[in-house]
């Protein structure tokens, strides 16, 4: 299984708004475990993941030729991201824009926190399993770390924020 082929359109709503120019439609999808942005060429089926793994965004807006998202991860609250469309393929050149500050005591527990996405194979199954773990940076091996399973085909945890997570680790 190759975890970057697309894995098909899990879109739970089209956006109004999200059309780049006569024939591209920008939707949300979840991709493996991460909520990625994919750009859907209608005239001839191509699709393009537009946003990088490993970390999860949340188309807000189209405009023109730019997109803007909320772009987050398992230690980083959402914040806005840009992308020019014609750039984006395949997660490149996201500009991160500076948000309202936090607390110095939010910044350093955010910071000594790292996650990853993991691959699994349990016995007998077709397919491995994403599952994502949270851990502190420092001391990483002697940790616990948090894990939680990717889940489907019905639901799915994602790659995005979550306080609850971050807590724990």
């Amino acid at each position: 299984l190759n975890s970057e082929a697309f894995p098909g359109l899990y879109a739970t709503r089209l956006e109004l708004g999200t059309w780049s120019g006569n024939s591209t439609l920008l939707i949300n999808t979840q991709w493996r475990s991460d909520q990625a942005i994919v750009s859907v060429d209608v005239s001839s089926g191509n699709v393009q993941r537009l946003t990088p793994f490993g970390s999860s965004y949340v188309l807000l807006a189209v405009s023109g030729k730019f997109a803007v998202a909320a772009s987050s991860d398992p230690c980083r609250p959402a914040g806005l991201a840009v992308a020019s469309i014609a750039e984006a393929v395949a997660g490149q050149n996201w500009r991160h824009l500076s948000g309202s500050p936090r607390a110095a005591v939010v910044e350093s527990m955010l910071a000594g926190l790292c996650s990853e996405t993991i691959s699994l194979a349990p016995p007998g199954a077709d397919d491995p399993i994403d599952a994502i773990v949270v851990r502190p940076r420092t001391q990483a091996s002697q940790a616990n770390p948090v894990l939680f399973l990717h889940g489907g085909p019905h639901s799915a945890a994602a790659t995005g924020w979550n306080a609850v997570v971050a807590i724990m680790a």
